[in-house]
């Protein structure tokens, strides 16, 4: 019967065992639960004392990764608020870009207009102020040349632009994947630590099996009829050494027939 207590204690154990390593692979990672795992395999082959150093060691792990999550979404959040701060200041650079490019190709196509309408005379008059018609084509041709210097720096930009959404948009989606890992975290470590003292109690059970097992060995709970005979047998010998003890000598029949006392003829 104890050795079916300590073999069902033992399964208990290799069961609840099996339940803490899944429930911490959801919420604590590959490494942090291996090294768990490792912990409560080797308490499990400890003495109850040693085993409750080991809960205390698990229970330290899982606080310090739940310290941990607030400063990695500290870290994810500053680096995000960066990265939002360089997509913003690119927009801020398109828009620019954007204005003067507009403002290059309405300047180019009014002196083109300007330049096509001064006929032999020559005088342009631009924004206020008579040129040449030389000094106009000029003015044009520099204006042209912003322009396609700022639609290369646009195109530049842009794809500036398209990087900076990316990792912000990869950043949102690692700060809103850690904040969920720390809600499943603060929901599964309560039933890891039940779990774990669920193990504690498992073995402090197997510990106690173990005692009654060493202080009951070699003891019979049921005697066989055999040794009941060979009881009564040993009680009724000892008992006719007691009455054997107290018969005088003269009549100790059963002594002077045992020595060999000659006997008288019988009377006929």
């Amino acid at each position: 019967m104890f050795l079916f207590k300590i073999i069902k204690a033992v399964v208990v154990i290799a069961v609840v065992a099996a339940l803490v390593v899944f429930l911490a692979t959801l919420v604590l990672g590959r490494e942090r639960v291996k090294n768990i795992a490792t912990s409560l395999r080797t308490a499990a082959q400890q003495k109850a004392d040693e085993l409750t150093g080991e809960r205390a060691n698990v229970q330290d792990e899982l606080e310090s990764l739940a310290e941990s999550y607030p400063k990695r979404i500290a870290d994810v959040r500053s680096t995000l608020k960066e990265a939002q701060t360089q997509a913003s200041y690119i927009e801020r650079e398109l828009e620019h870009k954007d204005a003067v490019i507009a403002l290059c190709a309405k300047d180019i196509a009014e002196l083109d207009a300007l330049i096509e309408q001064a006929g032999v005379e020559g005088i342009v008059t631009f924004r206020g102020t008579v040129y040449g018609l030389d000094e106009a084509r000029k003015l044009r041709d520099r204006a042209i040349r912003t322009r396609d210097t700022y639609l290369t720096q646009h195109s530049n930009l842009n794809a500036e632009l398209v990087a900076a959404q990316k990792q912000v948009a990869s950043l949102e989606k690692e700060l809103e994947s850690i904040k969920k890992e720390q809600q499943a975290f603060e929901t599964e470590r309560d039933t890891i630590l039940r779990e774990v003292e669920r193990l504690e109690r498992n073995q402090r059970l197997i510990e106690r099996n173990k005692r009654r097992v060493e202080q009951t060995a070699g003891i019979d709970p049921q005697p066989s009829l055999e040794r009941i005979r060979k009881e009564l047998e040993r009680k009724r010998t000892e008992q006719e050494e007691q009455i054997k003890a107290l018969e005088t000598p003269a009549l100790d029949y059963d002594s002077r027939a045992r020595s060999g006392e000659i006997l008288p003829s019988p009377v006929q």
